[in-house]
This record gives C-alpha cells, sequence and structure tokens, in this order.
C-alpha cells in the first residue's frame, strides 16, 4: 500500500498530479519485476491498497468498503496487462483488504495497516495488544483458513521486526519501511524523520521471516547506481513550442502533423 502519495490532504501543492504520480508508479514497478525475472524464474505481485491511494470523491475519510477502488488497482491492472504474455509473472489484486497465500509451509498475511487491525498513527507506537486481539479473533472465525506465521504492515512509515505477543507459537510482525522519506504533511504532523529504507527477507522451511535485511535508500536522490535497478520515470507529455505554441488540443494535433 501506499505506491503513490496521492491527493487525500486539504493542501496538496508541490505534490505531483494524480496522472504523473499513477504513470510513474507504472514505471517503476514494471522495471522493478524485471530485474526481479531477471534473478527468479517467478515473480508473483500481491497488491494491497493503502490509504494514500484512495479517490479523493469517495469522500474526505478513508473508505470502509471496496477499499481496492483505488490508484493502486489502476496501476496495477495496467503492470498486468503488460506482462500477459509472460508466464513466469503472476499476480494477485484481492478484493478484501488483506492477501492471504502460503510460501514454504508458512501463511503469511498482508494489509496496509491503516485498517484491519488499526495498529496506530504513524509516530504512535504500534498497539501490538490490539493486533493481537483482531488476528487472534479473526483466525478462530476462519477469516484466513488456517493459523498465521506471519504478518506484513506498511503505514507505520518505520522498519521494524517482531514477534507477536499473547500467541503460541508467536507469529512473525514486518514492517515497511517509508521509501519517500519524510513529507511536508508530515512535518507538520511533528512526525520524526526516518530513513527511507525498503525491507527484504528470505523464506525458508525453518522460519517464515530469515535474514530480515533494510536497505538504505538515503543516498537514492544523487547517486546513479539506484537507476540501473530501476530507472527514473519517463514524464509523461511532449513539451509545446515556446514561441506561442497552440494549447487547444485539436490545434495541437494539427500543429503536430505540420512539425512532421
Amino acid at each position: 500500500g501506499d505506491l503513490i502519495e496521492g491527493k487525500i490532504h486539504d493542501d496538496d501543492r508541490g505534490v505531483d498530479m494524480m496522472s504523473s504520480q499513477i504513470d510513474g508508479t507504472r514505471q517503476l514497478i514494471t522495471a522493478m519485476i524485471d530485474f526481479l525475472r531477471s534473478h527468479f524464474s517467478r515473480v508473483e505481485v500481491i497488491c494491497q491498497s493503502g490509504n494514500h491511494e484512495r479517490w479523493p470523491f469517495r469522500g474526505p475519510g478513508r473508505p470502509t468498503a471496496q477499499k481496492y477502488d483505488s490508484a493502486t488497482t489502476v496501476v496495477m491492472r495496467g503492470v498486468e496487462q503488460i506482462f500477459r504474455n509472460e508466464k513466469d509473472v503472476r499476480f494477485s489484486l484481492p478484493l478484501t483488504p488483506f492477501s492471504v497465500w502460503e510460501s514454504c509451509g508458512h501463511r503469511f498475511l498482508a494489509t496496509h495497516g491503516d485498517d484491519v487491525f488499526q495498529i496506530g498513527n504513524p509516530s504512535k507506537g504500534i498497539k501490538l495488544d490490539g493486533l493481537f486481539a483482531r488476528l487472534h479473533h479473526m483466525e478462530a472465525g476462519g477469516a484466513f483458513g488456517g493459523k498465521i506465521n506471519a504478518v506484513m504492515l506498511g503505514h507505520w512509515h518505520y522498519p521494524m521486526v517482531c514477534r507477536i505477543p499473547g500467541m503460541k507459537p508467536q507469529p512473525f510482525l514486518t514492517v515497511n519501511g517509508c521509501a519517500s522519506g519524510r513529507t511536508a504533511y508530515s512535518q507538520t504532523l511533528g512526525i520524526a524523520a526516518s530513513s527511507p529504507v525498503q525491507t527484504f527477507w528470505e523464506v525458508n522451511e525453518q522460519s517464515p521471516i530469515h535474514h530480515f535485511t533494510m536497505v538504505d535508500l538515503d543516498t537514492a536522490d544523487f547517486d546513479s547506481k539506484w537507476e540501473e535497478i530501476v530507472p527514473v520515470p519517463t514524464p509523461i507529455g511532449t513539451p509545446l513550442n515556446k514561441q506561442g505554441a497552440p494549447t487547444d488540443f485539436y490545434a495541437l494535433m494539427n500543429f503536430m502533423g505540420k512539425k512532421r
């Protein structure tokens, strides 16, 4: 979740246009999947929407139903079409606000974290007791098809890995970092600065979370080595002629035709 910043606050000046955010994210994810394909025989993309991708026309609050009706779904459906003929890339875009799957004998649960478990707002500690209670009740009710061995969350901005207390055996909890760092809006809330990171780990038969690591992205804005993995997105649009170019769409098409 929160693949884009969105337009969800009263004053979003300085935030990229939604079309640029959606298109740029599509380019980034496409490049990332291409990179992963060169190292793995299969890439499975499991997607969850966050709170930042919500459409403003659905109201000022966070959606409590059909959360997948978001900009993230538009992005991922577009990427899915790009790889539609590639048998080594598979996509899962569930209609529920959480995803559940199995790997190496372990059951994983992924959700953004702003709902379902309601772990608390960024800068205020994760409410592990509330997380345990909700996880236990939903497991008992059969919501996940069995016992969860690892819970994956975003939203909280600060990366971490721990064990969820109150259960035996204790499931793991992982929280991803905030790759963009602190924004102008988060500064107004007094959210402490955090280093942009991306978390990774290995899964094996012995453990659902093995060799947990955090890749530091602090240098991403000025170190070109990252562009060898995922290049900077190409901006939208064709620049207009600076010498009094037409702004009307049909006049522009006629102008472009003459230029050819």
